[in-house]
């Protein structure tokens, strides 16, 4: 019922530069700043509040090697802050947390068409400010920044109006957000039937992980009018593994049930 009763407004503001010196060589800098603030009933009446703050910087470089090679970079560095105010004034605060990450890519022409790129780097997710919410609430620590990294490499072929795509990739997840549960439910909880105990959240934490991979290939088409429209279509493998689960259920538990296949 936490989304019933969580509330939360969020406010942000960014700026972009971008400069290119000369026509092979390009650099953009974005600077972003968010903040966060929500509410939560308390258990024996008001409201508990919480605060997450945001500050960061991501640098994009772009290098045309050659007339068919093209290299592109990135990086990014962001500074957070969660706090916790419950509803006699207790405060909790976590860290200056300092999470980055990066991406390296190329793409090469190859000619009559055909072109290969590839790209691979890091990437994070903060926790969400309902999740250190409820942490704090329930006496449970701060969460830590999810991590991943990642590859891509993939074969395009474009000829007029046509193109096509086969690529493939691979994206590994640490410290993934999960819910801890308990079995130790009230009766209330209890199913009617069996009196099976209905597992209970208590609070998140890390140490999840798993593994998303997959191959796609993609074929599209452009018309020729006034208005050019885009069509395209694709067919897609993929699956994704609970790396800490046994090799008979790696693929069916509630960490991998509860994400989407993305990368």
């Amino acid at each position: 019922q936490l989304q019933n009763r969580f509330k939360s407004s969020r406010g942000q503001f960014g700026l972009g530069f971008n400069w290119q010196p000369v026509a092979r060589f390009g650099v953009s800098l974005n600077l972003n700043a968010q903040e966060e603030r929500a509410t939560l009933p308390a258990l024996l009446g008001g409201v508990d509040e919480g605060r997450a703050r945001s500050l960061g910087a991501g640098l994009e470089a772009r290098f045309d090697l050659t007339s068919s090679l093209r290299l592109l970079a990135n990086a990014r560095v962001e500074a957070s802050q969660q706090r916790y105010t419950a509803v006699d004034g207790t405060q909790i605060q976590s860290g200056v947390t300092h999470p980055a990450s990066f991406r390296l890519g190329l793409n090469q022409y190859v000619g009559y068409g055909f072109r290969v790129y590839a790209a691979g780097g890091t990437g994070f997710n903060t926790p969400l400010l309902a999740q250190m919410m409820v942490n704090a609430r329930l006496g449970q620590p701060f969460l830590q920044n999810e991590r991943s990294t990642f590859y891509q490499i993939g074969l395009g072929w474009e000829l007029g109006r046509f193109s096509t795509r086969l690529e493939t990739g691979r994206t590994s997840y640490e410290d993934l957000i999960s819910p801890i549960t308990s079995d130790l439910a009230p009766p209330t909880y209890r199913t009617a039937s069996v009196g099976a105990p209905i597992p209970v959240p208590i609070g998140f934490q890390n140490g999840g992980a798993y593994r998303v991979q997959g191959a796609e290939a993609t074929l599209g088409y452009r018309t020729g009018w006034k208005v050019p429209l885009g069509f395209e279509g694709f067919i897609r493998h993929q699956e994704a593994r609970d790396r800490n689960a046994p090799a008979v259920g790696e693929f069916s538990t509630p960490l991998v049930q509860n994400r989407p296949f993305t990368t």
